[in-house]
């Protein structure tokens, strides 16, 4: 992750927030001598750990921004660089919704539990997702249940104090106050029994997923979790893949073949079983090709597709930059090449618009009106840029690390450029331009399939709905 300082644009973190991140393992296997429970502090509230203390180390380094005090556990520039109790917002209230249709959901018509994010696609598998949501049970918020609570918090404490020491993080005694009523707030001394006989929960960076799936694996239940993005999740080298999205049940079900699986080597709670599905976006937008070729500007439509601005929810390793940072590029992208449209992002934050035309519908739904894509991070619009038979432009900034096998394939697809996000960005995009309409070259999105498509299908809704009945 870097961030804004001194005469750089951005400054690299990474290093410094790898190093806390091997700090939590190293903690986290040492609790193991403690706890015998499935679940531990340290498990549970990684990936929130992972997000203060990387966006501490990105916030002390950025301007400061005109974006409110975010919550908890993502902290603000002035919080980053002297923490107070006053620069964390206050947890509102839990308001619980007595509506009909909240009623229902949380009813459960099958013996299964329901949690978050469970990744049904835009406009995909639409009944599905309505017999999911019907015939399961939606969970409320909960607590997830640590035995001997105290000796885990003085790991957590002594944990805190040697990621301060290590990284020059004022005020520790504040850091340590904050995180104790937090986990205080998430946990409890009594495990709650449920008639549940499984739970199907989707993303495990949410930290309701993380608390139900350790409380369904203390009693030894089954937890089916899900990857999203429409891709494998093995084309990512970063860590939290490994802390979060690849563990945390005991049935993973994972995008395309087993050959592009990675091994279960450092994963947290990793799973017993992993099945494969289809992508449906790869279903229905993929148009195999290995002849792409270029397009001319004059004649074409382009559509850059951005990630998201952030404001102050930021964190790392290799997940954005500071609002900033990003504003200065996609000025740069608009004056070097003003025809494109910017697509704008359902998730970002505040009301920051595009420097130029913007396409503010669903990328599923105007795609096919466009010729060439420009990328600069790899999520599921990347996905579904490249499995168009269209070029892509792919400006990689610094952002995502993949892992060395999917690149080669990425740079199989796309014509890839490097872009050096410290140096000249006109000059750089200029470059990236000439060399993209001079190659002449010709693309292959072949290899992609096996990483979104799965030639003997594992997995299917309906055998989720027999094992409850």
């Amino acid at each position: 992750m870097i961030a804004k300082t001194g005469d750089l644009r951005v400054v690299d973190t990474n290093d410094a927030v790898l190093s806390v991140i091997e700090t939590i393992h190293a903690y986290e296997r040492e609790i193991k001598n403690i706890v015998s429970t499935k679940g531990n502090i340290f498990g549970v509230f990684f990936h929130d750990l992972v997000i203060h203390f990387s966006c501490i180390l990105i916030q002390r380094e950025t301007a400061d921004l005109s974006a409110p005090i975010p919550r908890f556990p993502y902290v603000s520039p002035d919080f980053a660089r002297q923490p107070s109790l006053n620069l964390i917002q206050k947890p509102a209230p839990r308001i619980f919704e007595n509506s009909i249709r909240t009623k229902i959901r949380q009813t459960a018509f099958l013996p299964f539990a329901v949690g978050n994010a469970i990744p049904f696609g835009y406009k995909q598998l639409y009944w599905q997702s309505k017999i999911l949501n019907i015939l399961g049970e939606y969970q409320k918020p909960i607590k997830v249940y640590l035995k001997n609570l105290e000796p885990q918090l003085d790991a957590l404490n002594e944990c805190i104090n040697t990621i301060c020491q290590s990284h020059q993080i004022e005020n520790s005694d504040v850091v340590r106050t904050i995180w104790q009523q937090y986990v205080l707030n998430h946990s409890t001394r009594a495990l709650s029994e449920t008639k549940c006989k499984f739970l199907v929960v989707g993303n495990r960076t949410d930290l309701q997923n993380r608390k139900l799936a350790y409380n369904y694996l203390e009693q030894d239940k089954e937890v089916i979790a899900f990857t999203h993005g429409e891709i494998a999740s093995t084309i990512f080298d970063e860590p939290l893949y490994r802390y979060s999205e690849r563990g945390l049940c005991t049935t993973l079900v994972e995008y395309g073949t087993k050959a592009a699986s990675a091994d279960q080597k450092e994963i947290l709670t990793p799973p017993v079983n992993v099945l494969y599905r289809d992508s449906d976006v790869a279903l229905s937008k993929y148009r195999k090709s290995d002849k792409i070729t270029s397009k001319n500007f004059e004649d074409s439509k382009l559509l850059y597709i951005p990630t998201t601005y952030v404001g102050n929810e930021i964190y790392g390793p290799y997940h954005a930059y500071p609002d900033c940072v990003y504003r200065e590029w996609h000025s740069a992208i608009h004056r070097v090449v003003p025809d494109v449209i910017f697509k704008s992002h359902p998730k970002s934050k505040g009301h920051v618009k595009g420097p130029g035309l913007v396409e503010d519908r669903w990328l599923d739904d105007c795609i096919e009106e466009y010729d060439v894509f420009i990328l600069d991070y790899f999520a599921t619009s990347t996905v579904l840029a490249m499995l168009m038979d269209k070029p892509v432009i792919f400006l990689d900034i610094g952002l995502r690390r993949l892992a060395a096998e999917f690149l080669s394939t990425l740079k199989e697809r796309c014509h890839y450029v490097s872009i050096d996000i410290n140096g000249d960005l006109d000059d750089q995009l200029a470059e990236a331009m000439s060399s993209y309409s001079a190659a002449h070259s010709s693309w292959s999105n072949l290899r992609l399939e096996k990483y979104c498509l799965s030639s003997q299908s594992t997995f299917r809704w309906k055998d989720i709905f027999r094992r409850a009945m």
